[in-house]
């Protein structure tokens, strides 16, 4: 070999050892997806096939998730499709007004996350009042995506209310909550109503449905600014939605209920009749489908001063005011039984517009509307007959 490639070879050679060459790296490990801040998970202790009661267990979680912020919500999330067998209320009831899983809670997502709560195994006391998800003095309190199953298995249009089981809901927010949201939700065969809201206000109630009940679709009793949209009513026991002041001087007002579908049910799509002596005030009623009428002789829509229906002598009723009263848009179909679809009583500021209605009634003197002692501004207008 000549002298001149050996002494190349060797300047090849350090060369080459000064190249530092990349070394072998092991697979990347695949990041986890970090559970989301401010998201609590159901431990996975808890029983999800429905086998035992878990009430217990459920409400020593909620426990321990703390409040949010109306900046910072908490999110407590169930198991995905689980089913959680429930005895008493996942939250606060007036049975176990002790229990604090569901008492002066604040910006929460409770987040069923698909999951159904089952309440029909335990055999129900009578008088009971209670929620199979329930909240007390609670604001801006979210329920979301939960499927609740009760015991109720009468027959909707015969005997479906039962007064000893009357307060017994599928889902409640109870005296003193603000501001809370209830949606995306499946309620079946709730004893009493299906969704209670009573000394609430701020709450919406959207995209749920409401199937089979001993008493109502949706229970107001004292309320301000409530929005009732894109529900389904079916098997209700008696009315839809009931409008119905229970503690005076405490009103129902402000009260919108639109887009919604109404199927079977037994006696008004709202029922806005009964109470004691407070005010009514300002109900928007639009864009409502009642595919069904009901089956007795009350109109689709009543609505009356809590004059009528107070136990007061007569003239001690004063806080009785009933005024603002829309009706549009809507689908309204009457009874054999009846002669209207709306039916207003001691009320000023009416207006029914644009509502297409089915009059069933073979009576001589059905009318789309029917006042009686109405005063202030009476509109009727632009309905069609169908």
């Amino acid at each position: 070999m000549s002298k001149r490639l050996i002494v190349w070879r060797e300047r090849l050679s350090r060369w080459l050892r000064g190249i530092k060459r990349p070394k072998p790296q092991p697979a990347p490990t695949p990041t986890p997806t970090p559970t989301p801040i401010g998201v609590y998970d159901v431990p996975p202790s808890i029983a999800a096939d429905g086998s035992v009661d878990v009430t217990d267990a459920v409400n020593a979680w909620l426990r321990t998730v703390p409040n949010g912020t109306a900046l910072s919500p908490v999110t407590a999330r169930f198991g995905a499709g689980a089913t959680y067998r429930i005895h008493g209320s996942v939250g606060t009831s007036l049975n176990h007004p002790t229990e604090t899983a569901g008492l002066n809670r604040q910006y929460m997502i409770w987040d069923g996350n698909g999951c159904t709560i089952d309440w029909s195994k335990n055999t129900p006391t009578p008088y009971a009042n209670r929620a199979a998800i329930a909240m007390f003095n609670s604001i801006g309190m979210t329920v979301a995506n939960f499927t609740t199953i009760g015991p109720w298995a009468k027959d909707w249009s015969n005997e479906g209310y039962q007064s000893d089981y009357e307060w017994q809901h599928g889902v409640a927010m109870f005296f003193g909550s603000h501001g809370g949201t209830i949606k995306n939700c499946s309620f079946h065969n709730s004893l009493g109503d299906s969704v209670s809201l009573s000394g609430s206000d701020n709450i919406v109630v959207e995209n749920c449905v409401c199937d089979g009940t001993g008493r109502m679709g949706v229970a107001l009793t004292a309320n301000d600014n409530v929005i009732i949209r894109g529900c389904t009513f079916d098997r209700i026991s008696y009315h839809v939605i009931d409008i119905e002041p229970e503690s005076e001087p405490h009103p129902v007002e402000n009260i919108t209920i639109t887009g919604n579908t109404i199927k079977r049910h037994r006696f008004c799509f709202i029922g806005a009749e009964s109470g004691v002596c407070s005010p009514r005030t300002n109900y928007v009623i639009t864009n409502n489908t009642m595919e069904q009428p009901g089956l007795t002789s009350f109109p689709p829509i009543a609505c009356a001063s809590t004059i009528y229906s107070t136990t007061l002598p007569v003239g001690q009723c004063t806080n009785n005011a009933a005024t603002g009263l829309t009706v549009t848009g809507n689908v309204l179909r009457s009874t054999q039984n009846n002669g209207e679809v709306v039916r207003a009583r001691g009320y000023s500021n009416v207006t029914v517009t644009g509502n297409t209605c089915y009059l069933d009634s073979p009576f001589a003197d059905r009318a789309i509307v029917r006042f009686e002692a109405c005063t202030g501004a009476l509109a009727v207008s632009n309905n069609t007959l169908a």
